[in-house]
Formats: structure tokens, sequence, C-alpha cells
């Protein structure tokens, strides 16, 4: 979370962990509410157009395996889930300019600006495409990297757009399935649709 803090987020009401604990729990309950809230329907649903969630999915996969590898992802209707990790040799190239905009923020605007152009070009329409914020999470450990990657990849199915997560075809699902990839696995670069 960024900018100014709710109130209740500083609210302390459990006494068997500490505070830092207890923001990072609440983080989490206001990401669930945010995803339940969009699963529902709720937002702008630029992103059901096939030909838009195929030009999210293909920027993902233009730099995968050259600027960052990719874990997970799934192109929702009215949102997107991603999860990467920056390269080290592409990280250490950026050289000083880390210290001006961190890599996952370089990753993050360059996707961002790439697909509001080309799908504003599809849309024959100008303007926002993206809004500005974004939910972004550190992974701490493996058993949080696969409870991540499942709950990315089950997005579709806890829609209700699909019975399977693989069935829905804007997700690392689809990859995963056909090639039999274990969760903690990076997906093959280029990979996709």
């Amino acid at each position: 979370m960024s900018g100014i803090e709710p109130s209740w987020l500083n609210r302390h009401a459990r006494t068997d962990i500490s505070i830092q604990d207890w923001k990072i729990l609440q983080a989490k309950r206001l990401f669930a509410r945010t995803d339940e809230w969009l699963d529902r329907g709720a937002g702008v649903r630029l992103l059901e157009d096939p030909r838009l969630a195929a030009v999210v999915v293909d920027a993902i996969n233009h730099f995968a395996g050259q600027r960052y590898d990719v874990w997970a992802f799934v192109v929702m209707p009215n949102h997107l889930h991603w999860l990467f990790r920056a390269r080290d040799d592409w990280v250490a190239r950026l050289g000083d300019g880390i210290k001006k905009r961190p890599s996952r923020e370089r990753i993050m605007h360059t996707l961002k600006l790439h697909t509001s152009l080309e799908c504003n070009k599809v849309r024959g329409q100008a303007g926002t495409f993206w809004q500005d914020e974004s939910y972004d999470h550190c992974v701490r450990d493996e058993e949080e990297l696969g409870r991540i990657i499942e709950y990315i990849e089950m997005n579709p199915v806890r829609a209700g757009l699909v019975r399977e997560a693989h069935q829905w075809p804007y997700s690392s699902a689809v990859l995963r399935k056909a090639k039999n990839l274990a969760l903690h696995e990076p997906l093959p670069c280029g990979a996709g649709r």
C-alpha cells in the first residue's frame, strides 16, 4: 500500500502478532476484498475483449527471460495479476539508474505504457487505459510463492469464468498444465497463449 494508510490499519488489536505483521495481515485482507469485488464484475471490463487480453499476454512475454522471469499471470476482464522477478543480470546493467527507479517500477511502467498504447490502437481510442495504483507484494519464501501462483491461476475459477484454471486462455495455468510445470518453476521464456 502506498500513500496515507487508513486509520483501521494502524489499530493493532491482536496481542499475538507484531504491529508490522498486523499491518501485513490487514493489507492482505484489503487486497483480497478488492480482488473479490473485481471478480464479481465490478470496474471497467476492457480486458474481456480477447484482442486486448492478447496484447497484455504478448507484452508480459516480450521481455520474459531477458529482463525478468515470470512465475504466473492471469489477465482477467477487469484486472491483471502478474508474478515476476527482475533478472539479476538486467538489474546490474541498469547501474546507478536503479536508484532513480527500481527494477520493479521500470518493468511495470514499460508494460503499462506499451499495453496502453497498443490496446488504445485496437480500440481506436486514446487516453488512460490502466489505473495508476497497483498492489505490489514481495514473496517471502517458497511456500508463499506456491500460494501466490495458485491464487493467481485460480482467479478465473473463483470468478466463475471457467471450471478449471487451465481453461482460461489468458493465464499461465494453460502453459503450466501443457508443460507439466511445477509451481516453483519460472515459465519458459516467451511462453504465452
